[in-house]
């Protein structure tokens, strides 16, 4: 499907792996500008380089989305660059420090530093990317911001609370600020994974193992065998294709939704 994207330019967060790298190379196949934003430079510019030879133009804005300067900065380089700003995925998250120390993982007690980790990398750099991108948005009176937070806001968890707690934060934000945004012709939807195959899942999994005395890969086959209908792990390109599709006109009538692409773990719920 040709999804009208061509001659847009979208910020992707995140950028530099997982989640956050394939939705960057699929705004690539669809012939947008992207601006990768991630903190590795060496990573983002190795990326840029792959997909060089795209139809949009592909730029590496290296930015840690905690520091509300350097975020500034980097929306305000992709406008100098590309020209404008017309989508605006906030995918950048991680784990706090004692979601993936197996000293810690089992007991459901972040600390005080991780509960601030986790809202500030999770919740807050949205936040502050969403605020720099408005201005131009709102001058051209069209946008659409999809979030990227988790199916742990939709349930709860004894690991990572922390984590889900901001991440729920995530799409209650997206769908207060839908309501706010849809008059400016902004539109702005909310994307849950479930378990993807991405080297934060590997990082978990090699906690939750050594806590547990299990390999990674028997605690990822419990996983599947007791969570996840399909039998196996989603792939990054699957969300992807979901964030993009939700980015462009395809879905000019799609505000405020939250789509859960998660194999139908959470079904019922």
């Amino acid at each position: 499907m040709d999804l009208g994207l061509e001659g847009r330019v979208a910020i992707v967060t995140g950028a530099s792996r997982g989640i956050g790298r394939a939705i960057a190379t699929e705004f690539a196949r669809e012939g947008a500008s992207v601006a990768l934003c991630a903190r590795s430079t060496s990573e983002l510019s190795g990326l840029a380089d792959q997909l060089s030879s795209s139809r949009g133009k592909v730029i590496s804005v290296p930015v840690d989305a905690t520091d509300a300067s350097a975020v500034r900065r980097a929306v305000k380089e992709t406008v100098e660059r590309l020209g404008r700003v017309d989508i605006l995925v906030n995918n950048a998250g991680d784990l706090s420090p004692s979601a993936t120390n197996p000293d810690t993982v089992t007991k459901g007690d972040p600390s005080d530093d991780d509960w601030v980790f986790s809202l500030n990398v999770n919740l807050l750099s949205s936040v502050r990317f969403t605020r720099e991108v408005l201005p131009f948005m709102r001058a051209q009176h069209r946008g659409a911001i999809v979030n990227v937070a988790s199916i742990a806001a939709n349930r709860g968890t004894p690991v990572f609370i922390d984590y889900s707690a901001a991440k729920a934060a995530m799409k209650s934000y997206s769908k207060s600020m839908s309501l706010i945004l849809v008059r400016d012709g902004i539109r702005v939807n909310c994307v849950c994974p479930g378990r993807i195959d991405t080297t934060v899942w590997d990082r978990l999994a090699g906690a939750l193992g050594a806590a547990s005395h299990q390999t990674p890969e028997k605690v990822k086959q419990g996983i599947i065998d007791s969570h996840l209908a399909l039998g196996r792990f989603g792939k990054p390109e699957e969300v992807a294709k979901v964030v993009v599709f939700l980015a462009s006109d395809q879905a000019s009538l799609v505000v405020g939704s939250t789509w859960d692409v998660d194999g139908g773990e959470t079904v019922g719920l």
